[in-house]
């Protein structure tokens, strides 16, 4: 029914030309051909009536009236009256477009994103934001992985006919979801109707398929037993976005049409309900989420802070990127950004990455650059709560996502390896972009970690060793950063009760464990009395204190056997660990905003 009533006031004022110049056979004409191919785009296009005077609707309106004036020009010469509507609806088209431009809303679109620490607060440098990773529990799996071995699982099943599933259905790529579901990150990926034909001849979507995004080893899932009629892809009433539409939606922006699963595997489709706050097109706010049951379409409504605990997603990444980057730019002012001002201070959002806190929160994470081209320095990190749409920044010195990609390509290259997508992460209180390497074929073939600061790099085939060859590499270097929270260092004097050698590409290192305490010690070859040690012998190491299973140690000594290192050497010992303790300690410099 609101296709037909939008067609119809779209038609009365296209024709509106006609009538003022009462040519009512044109009038009957254009009326009929008007609500006929108003209604076909209304029905296709569903535009959001949230837009100041329907956005597309009175763009509709503008040409139908245009349409109508040109037949009343060529036949009865020009006529200002009949050019009326035209000159109304342009007038107010133009009106609703400058609402929205940036040099009178300045400060509407860079309050956004939120309190970003501009009212003149010292800025903080970047701290233990996130746990210590374990080297159990990391996010290897890039989505193009996700998808190419999703596809493995979709062939390998068949519904109730025999009829192959992949036949009939494809994965929705740009439906795919990283979900933490009973505390284990996977990617959710649904599935749509290939075709017409499809849609025609099934009772449905059968099912959808889960991908571990912490284990690249695990066998990919097909979860069926489903008969999912309301989708993207679907067509006539059960399409998702129309079923919305025609419910109550349609004055309302309905954003990432995101396919999730609760902790009992029951799928649903969440979607995010705006507003638009500035002119015609801008400043969307979020109002909170649709979840849809796919199977009978049933529609409930939940304000953002009211949303179910399984879903991750109340905020947009599209909405939180646009908003940031409106922040960057107009933080000093609309001037401030053009050839004509200064440029101070402008930033600009890389690619935003979704992660998950030590609490179980989701978060997006935002690296932040400068507007200059050639700047390839991160300059802040931004946390966004996922939910609620909360954001931290800290200030930070390091290398771009751009950069870091590069470097490990520089690495890998020669075995005609590339970097996945990076995700950031808190190694041993060093900011640290863990890069999943791939094949062209979009096969994993090991991680790579990257010092943001220092763009130091360890990488191996297996993730384990990778995280162990970083963190030794780390304690060799005595490069611990200061942050206003410093990290806790622990000395340790024991005796060795087990002792055991890995080889692996780079060097031997060494297991050590201690009865009086529950961590596993990696120690590399580099401290040379460790090549030396057995189980009875007292040693002193000294670690950043982690929850971690395994720790990786930043000093060892062999207190059973008496060497003793030259001169030389224990004064470069001696200058390490005093950077390393000025380091720690808590930056007192204010940071500009």
């Amino acid at each position: 029914m609101i296709f037909i009533l939008l067609a119809l006031v779209t038609a009365l004022v296209g024709v509106s030309p006609a009538l003022i110049a009462g040519r009512m056979t044109l009038v009957a004409r254009l009326f009929i051909i008007y609500v006929f191919v108003a209604w076909a785009f209304y029905y296709e296009n569903m535009p959001s009536l949230d837009y100041t005077l329907g956005g597309p609707v009175l763009l509709v309106m503008f040409v139908f009236a245009f349409i109508a004036f040109v037949f009343i020009k060529r036949t009865s010469g020009l006529n200002l009256k009949t050019a009326l509507p035209n000159v109304l609806i342009t007038v107010v088209g133009l009106f609703v477009l400058m609402s929205g431009c940036g040099a009178i809303n300045t400060g509407k679109y860079s309050a956004l994103v939120g309190d970003m620490g501009t009212q003149g607060k010292t800025m903080k440098r970047w701290s233990q934001q996130n746990q210590e990773i374990s080297p159990t529990h990391v996010r290897i799996v890039p989505e193009e992985h996700a998808l190419v071995i999703g596809k493995t699982a979709l062939n390998q099943n068949a519904d109730a006919q025999g009829n192959i599933v992949g036949s009939q259905f494809e994965m929705a790529e740009g439906h795919v979801t990283l979900q933490k579901v009973n505390n284990d990150l996977v990617y959710v990926i649904p599935l749509d109707y290939r075709n017409w034909g499809a849609y025609n001849g099934t009772k449905g979507v059968p099912g959808y398929i889960v991908v571990n995004a912490e284990d690249q080893h695990t066998t990919p899932k097909f979860i069926n037993g489903y008969s999912m009629k309301y989708t993207p892809g679907s067509f006539f009433g059960t399409n998702l976005e129309r079923h919305l539409y025609t419910n109550g939606y349609s004055n309302k922006v309905l954003v990432d049409y995101s396919f999730e699963i609760d902790d009992q595997m029951k799928p649903f489709w969440v979607v995010t309900v705006c507003h638009h706050t500035i002119g015609m097109f801008s400043g969307l706010v979020v109002e909170g989420v649709v979840i849809v049951n796919p199977e009978t379409g049933e529609i409930k409504y939940y304000d953002k802070d009211k949303a179910p605990s399984w879903v991750d997603r109340v905020i947009p990444m599209e909405i939180l990127n646009e908003n940031i980057g409106y922040w960057g730019n107009y933080l000093n002012g609309y001037w401030n950004q053009t050839v004509f001002g200064p440029g101070s201070n402008l930033r600009k959002p890389e690619s935003t990455v979704l992660n998950y806190g030590a609490d179980g929160s989701c978060w997006y994470v935002t690296p932040l650059t400068s507007n200059n081209q050639n700047d390839n320095t991160m300059t802040d990190l931004v946390y966004t709560n996922s939910r609620t749409g909360v954001s931290h920044r800290y200030t930070v010195s390091g290398a771009t996502e751009e950069a870091i990609a590069a470097t490990v390509d520089a690495t890998v290259k020669f075995q005609n390896l590339h970097a996945a997508a990076v995700v950031y992460e808190n190694v041993a209180d060093r900011l640290t972009a863990l890069v999943p390497i791939l094949a062209d074929d979009h096969s994993i073939r090991g991680l790579a970690l990257v010092d943001v600061v220092t763009k130091s790099l360890s990488w191996d085939a297996d993730p384990t060793n990778a995280l162990i060859k970083y963190q030794n590499s780390l304690g060799a270097l005595g490069a611990a950063i200061g942050t206003d929270i410093a990290t806790v260092q622990k000395m340790m004097v024991g005796k060795v009760n087990r002792i055991h050698e890995s080889v692996t590409t780079s060097g031997s290192i060494y297991y050590l464990y201690f009865n009086s305490d529950s961590h596993i010690f990696t120690v590399p070859q580099t401290f040379h009395k460790v090549l030396i040690t057995e189980p009875g012998d007292s040693v002193e190491i000294k670690y950043m204190e982690s929850d971690a299973d395994l720790v990786a140690v930043s000093y060892f000594n062999n207190l059973t056997v008496k060497v003793q290192p030259s001169k030389n050497q224990k004064e470069v010992y001696d200058r390490l660990e005093k950077q390393r303790g000025e380091e720690r300690k808590d930056s007192t410099t204010p940071q500009h905003p």
